[in-house]
């Protein structure tokens, strides 16, 4: 054997072992990220990931902190706020919609007159109204026009809705809407989550404010920052600086091609969103954890400029579900008597949730993506649901058009949802849209579209609604029930004169 013959023999054993070696670490990377993420890897969905972490990550000025909830959200001056633009990171492309000058999904004016050859269709509610509204529109025009009595008419849906909203926000922004000259033949409401579960798991109380009010109203209007949340303001930027940063190094050919490269910048990025969140989280902190102003009866942020509410105590848990349920009662009867009296038909959803007891069948691999024992949302669910159905009992008995989703995915063994919260996958979202639509069909079918105003004495006046016996009613373990009787109210106290 020559030596030439040797060299280039020993040269394709190496070859060989190194392509052994990398294929190994290939498919092992691979294996490794289905168990690490629940599902296959895609090279284009990664990517898709990194361009839009490069393109919608922007570094803020040197001289200026920006907190989490004043990057997400734009202070409106009647319903509190609405999406800042580019800042959907979170929901990925949902939230990359188009938006029009009032702030709203969609590209044309949410000011629109009505006309005999189309449909105007308003939707309000918080995040999952907005994300239905853009995901599943197709669907949901679709179905409406294939009703009868609207066959013909061009269908436009008008998204009112906003991540985080809650009553009276839907109530004020159709208000808005309306008295800027805007019209409505349907108008679709679906809420409840966001009512009972933000006031204690987002801590509007702990922030020192009333659960009504807007999402992080206190974090959004405090303008006087300490030395602290200004570092802290600033580690935000610099986690989400490296993180773009990270994505652009790994859109390079050879990772982006490579189930290791791709594994590994996944596990990358993974710290350094927790890592953001973590600094979210302290600036959250520490801005709402200073003193509440106080002058005489007036209740203000430690910068003076923003109304913080009147002071509210509540003693027990259940005490503040049942003015939670009251209030939302109150707000859906204006917002069905506004509607109707204007002219259009109300519909009222209760939004489904994956963390109410036997409300879905809910396989190994769904309950990977779409349960946690530590969610935040968990809790406010079990406990308070029953009474959100209960309220609305009250208001369909009242004559408000009120539909309960909760139980609609109790047969439904198909994943629906996609994430620890309460959001859907696009089928999930078209199952209810195609149930709001059957619903609609048959109320129109049965004169429905003479719907009236409901006077808010009819539900003020049914003192048994919120009982323990009649709550019990509406879950499906009347034994294993806890109504939060038991639980007291984490709230913050006023510190008069704080500085």
């Amino acid at each position: 054997m020559s030596r030439l013959t040797k060299i280039l023999k020993q040269t394709l054993l190496y070859a060989f072992l190194v392509f052994v070696l990398t294929a190994f670490v290939e498919l092992s990377s691979y294996v490794t990220y289905r168990m690490i993420y629940r599902s296959w890897m895609s090279y284009e969905r990664l990517e898709n990931e990194r361009q839009y972490i490069i393109k919608s990550i922007h570094t803020a000025p040197d001289n200026k902190s920006i907190s989490i909830a004043e990057t997400f959200y734009l202070l409106h001056p009647y319903y509190g706020y609405v999406m800042n633009e580019g800042a959907g990171e979170r929901f990925q492309n949902v939230f990359k919609a188009n938006r029009n000058g009032h702030g709203f999904f969609g590209k044309s004016s949410p000011v629109q007159k009505r006309g005999a050859d189309k449909l105007l269709v308003g939707i309000t509610g918080g995040s999952v109204a907005a994300i239905m509204g853009v995901m599943s529109e197709d669907t949901l025009v679709k179905r409406l026009s294939e009703i009868p009595q609207f066959k013909g008419r061009q269908v436009i849906l008008i998204n009112l809705a906003q991540p985080a909203f809650k009553q009276p926000q839907q109530l004020l922004a159709a208000s808005d809407i309306i008295s800027q000259g805007g019209q409505f033949d349907i108008f679709i409401d679906i809420d409840g989550f966001n009512e009972i579960t933000l006031p204690i798991a987002h801590d509007n109380l702990g922030q020192g404010v009333p659960f009504y009010f807007p999402q992080d109203w206190r974090v959004l209007t405090e303008r006087k920052s300490s030395k602290k949340e200004d570092i802290a303001a600033a580690r935000i930027e610099l986690a989400k600086e490296h993180r773009r940063d990270t994505a652009l190094m790994f859109t390079a050919w050879l990772p982006s091609h490579t189930a290791t490269g791709n594994l590994l910048w996944k596990v990358m990025d993974s710290k350094d969103e927790q890592k953001k969140a973590d600094h979210e989280t302290a600036l959250k902190t520490l801005v709402t954890s200073g003193g509440i102003r106080e002058f005489r009866q007036v209740r203000s942020t430690q910068c003076r400029t923003s109304f913080l509410g009147q002071e509210q105590h509540y003693k027990m848990v259940r005490d503040l579900y049942i003015e939670i349920a009251r209030h939302w009662q109150r707000n859906s009867i204006l917002l069905n008597n506004l509607i109707t009296s204007q002219g259009g038909m109300y519909f009222q959803f209760l939004q489904p949730n994956q963390y109410f007891p036997g409300s879905k069948p809910i396989s190994a691999a769904e309950a990977t993506v779409a349960l946690s024992d530590s969610s935040i949302y968990k809790k406010e669910v079990e406990r308070g649901y029953p009474y959100m159905r209960a309220g609305g009992a009250g208001l369909q008995k009242a004559g408000v058009n009120f539909t309960d989703l909760t139980l609609m995915f109790k047969d439904v063994k198909t994943p629906v949802y996609s994430d620890t919260c309460c959001h859907f996958s696009k089928e999930g979202y078209d199952f209810i849209v195609n149930s709001m639509a059957d619903t609609i069909a048959k109320t129109v079918a049965a004169g429905g579209d003479r719907l009236k105003s409901v006077p808010i004495e009819q539900i003020e006046t049914d003192t048994s609604a919120f009982t323990p016996d009649n709550l019990r009613r509406y879950t499906l373990d009347a034994k294993g029930y806890d109504d939060g009787s038991t639980t007291p109210v984490k709230q913050q106290q006023a510190v008069p004169g704080a500085q």
